[in-house]
């Protein structure tokens, strides 16, 4: 996706995180750190964390298997990682 749609996304599932965390939280569940909210991560640096560990290398295995012609979503993966670190840094 491009980066300001990817931003988007990534906002609404750290606020859909945050929400079960609370749920769990009320139930006496032991809560995730990235489910949190009080361990507020930077969404930056989580978004940074979550493609260099989930994104970029399945896209890579999934290209480089059977998807050659899909080049195009790693290089998305990476150009939004670039701006994830542009926001992080600008902080």
């Amino acid at each position: 996706k491009p980066f300001d749609i990817s931003r988007l996304w990534a906002m609404a599932v750290t606020e859909e995180f945050y929400r079960q965390g609370d749920m769990e939280k009320e139930k006496g569940v032991e809560v995730l750190p990235m489910f949190d909210r009080s361990k507020n991560t930077e969404l930056a640096k989580g978004q940074i964390g979550f493609i260099d560990f989930v994104a970029g290398p399945f896209f890579k295995k999934i290209v480089s298997a059977s998807l050659t012609g899909m080049q195009w979503t790693v290089e998305r993966v990476e150009s939004n990682r670039l701006e994830w670190q542009r926001t992080l840094d600008a902080k």
